[in-house]
């Protein structure tokens, strides 16, 4: 039976912006950017391979813990059986030789002092130090060669790691057991399925290296780690190129150590709390060496675990405490995600308690249960702002009301990712800065990157977005694409989509930012718009355009776009398609209600009916 020991963990939380400048098809962050991470790079160009052997046993927990902000709880009982390692005979030596290759994951970028706090000195400590885990880790690098057309990294030739002095020394290092994680610098040249056909060569490839090696008796490919610095990242690290990587392990004949589903729900959440949301600390690290060590003991993997917010509410303004707990309006956290990662099993509210700003792509973690967003909360108004100076992305079932929205940026947008969200009563919006418009919303995703399975960005089950007050751009039931790079989603058959506006004003000016039933998608399944309220000073659709695709796509609309009109104020009218991108074979209904016809643009509908 195993203990759990709740241990503190001062983290230092203050949001860095990481690099987002997109290539190709794709915005992204370098889990190797960012002023420490350069400095870390320049530092370990030339490392010798080391054991990152620690006398610390990394449970033990190293401040007090009245200071800290975050608690965890890990396991803290060592697997004490023998496993299949004890039957490999090193190589040289007496002791058996692991050989980690990785990028500034592995190196330990996120953490204060690699040496003692990185993945493999955390994993020596824990097999008490009865192997030698080399650290081959080399921040910024990635596996598909400089060379090939999709490789949006193809100016940082020496980041190739088959071009660094850790591969070569890797190969010196004539390791017994060699495991490649190595993959998250390579996620935005995933434009298409020969770039995908590619990493995998290019990953079998440098396993076959290794393969070569007299001294190696086994290779593993482990998956990457999940990806919290942004949406791009995010949209391709949260499965879609795990799969990739199994599949070359598969061809290639490897076993898989599935480091990416053993960490996922700790990794989600802590890793908003670390320093670049991409890079684990010593906590996140702390995990992966415990998946790493359950794997090689052969023994089942116990996640960490995030307490959450006693109270089920949680403060939070921009400039809060680091690592404040958000347990009252004194001791707020600084971060929207910190918080949702506070509530996320039981739910509950989350109140800003002064401005909070959405200063990156934020993808909240994974929520069990609904939560609330608000600025009054107890009695007290505390007539916050929430800043839209990036994307907001849902990851569960939300309520915003008695907020003030302000967009700070172009394209400031709230993307429902399907989940039920309600934009409730006291909305407020407004817009300055660099932006030129109102807030939008996206009823499912925002799709940035070409490689991404249209699967993954599908609409599979049933869906809620109900609008009831605020001033918005737009609001499209369905997905937003960047560019036209990017292939076409689906709802699927079965699935429904279902928007609901009861107030608010829309603007409605044109090209994407229209309101319309579906979304820059094909629909399978249903799509209703039910509209009872609101000012609409441009046309609404039941089709929305598609906009291109890359050559050989079509987008279908073979399923139900419906409007359901009782109510609301239509100064641009409403119509059945906004341009011909979308192939309709499918049903388009209006429903209206016979003193809104006048409003009503009937031809394209294959059903209309006037009550």
């Amino acid at each position: 039976m195993k203990k759990l020991l709740s241990r503190s963990i001062s983290l230092i939380c203050a949001v860095l912006l990481l690099l987002a400048a997109g290539c190709g098809n794709a915005g992204g962050a370098d889990e190797g950017t960012g002023a420490q991470s350069a400095d870390l790079s320049a530092a370990g160009a030339d490392t010798q391979p080391v054991s990152d052997e620690s006398s610390e046993n990394n449970l033990k927990p190293t401040v007090n813990a009245a200071e800290d902000g975050l608690t965890i709880e890990r396991s803290s009982e060592k697997f004490t059986n023998s496993s299949f390692l004890d039957e490999i005979k090193p190589h040289e030596g007496s002791t058996l030789k692991i050989a980690f290759i990785g990028d500034g994951i592995t190196y330990g970028n996120g953490t204060s002092d690699r040496f003692s706090e990185s993945i493999t000195a955390q994993f020596s400590t824990l097999m008490d130090n009865t192997v030698r885990a080399g650290n081959f880790g080399k921040p910024s690098a990635y596996v598909l060669p400089p060379d090939n057309p999709c490789n949006v990294k193809a100016d940082k030739p020496g980041n190739w790691y088959q071009n660094t002095s850790q591969f070569q020394k890797s190969l010196e290092y004539m390791p017994d057991i060699v495991v490649i994680m190595l993959g998250t610098n390579d996620f935005r040249s995933m434009s298409c399925e020969q770039a995908k056909a590619d990493y995998k060569e290019a990953l079998l490839d440098l396993a076959g290296r290794y393969k070569a090696l007299d001294s190696v008796k086994k290779i593993y490919i482990a998956t990457s780690i999940i990806g919290c610095s942004n949406a791009a990242i995010y949209e391709m690290m949260s499965g879609p190129f795990q799969e990739i990587q199994k599949e070359a392990a598969a061809e290639g004949g490897y076993e898989v150590i599935d480091i990416f589903s053993a960490t996922r729900s700790f990794l989600d959440s802590e890793l908003h709390f670390s320093k670049s949301r991409q890079n684990p600390d010593e906590m996140g690290c702390a995990e992966i060496a415990g998946a790493f060590y359950a794997f090689f003991k052969e023994q089942p993997f116990s996640p960490g675990r995030i307490s959450e917010s006693a109270g089920k509410v949680v403060y939070v303004k921009t400039g809060g405490e680091t690592p404040g707990d958000g347990s009252s309006p004194e001791k707020p956290t600084d971060s929207l995600a910190k918080a949702a990662a506070l509530l996320r099993t039981g739910g509950g509210s989350i109140v800003l308690c002064g401005d909070c700003e959405i200063g990156y792509e934020m993808v909240l973690p994974v929520t069990e249960k609904p939560i609330t967003i608000t600025s009054a909360y107890g009695g007290t108004n505390y007539g916050a702002k929430l800043g839209l100076a990036h994307n907001l992305h849902f990851n569960g079932d939300y309520t915003i009301e008695n907020v003030h929205i302000n967009v700070t940026k172009d394209g400031g947008m709230f993307v429902c990712g399907y989940n039920n969200v309600t934009f409730g009563e006291g909305i407020t919006s407004s817009w300055g800065g660099d932006a030129s418009g109102y807030p939008g919303i996206t009823a499912g995703f925002n799709q940035q990157i070409a490689g991404c399975p249209a699967d993954a960005l599908s609409l599979h089950g049933k869906c809620s977005i109900t609008v009831s007050s605020g001033h918005w751009s737009f609001i499209r039931g369905g997905n937003n694409r960047g560019n036209a790079g990017l292939h076409s989603s689906d709802i699927a058959a079965g699935a429904e989509l279902e928007v609901n506006i009861t107030g608010g004003v829309f603007e409605n000016l044109s090209g994407r930012n229209l309101t319309a039933a579906t979304g820059m998608n094909g629909v399978s399944g249903l799509c209703r718009m039910n509209i009872s309220g609101g000012v609409f000073l441009g046309p609404v659709f039941a089709v929305a355009r598609h906009g291109a695709l890359p050559e050989g796509d079509t987008c279908d609309m073979r399923g139900t776009a419906e409007l359901e009109i009782t109510g609301g104020r239509f100064d641009g009218g409403l119509k059945c398609l906004q341009d011909d991108t979308v192939k309709v074979t499918g049903k388009t209904v209006l429903n209206i209600s016979a003193d809104l016809a006048q409003f009503a643009d009937t031809a394209g509908f294959s059903e209309v009916n006037i009550r």
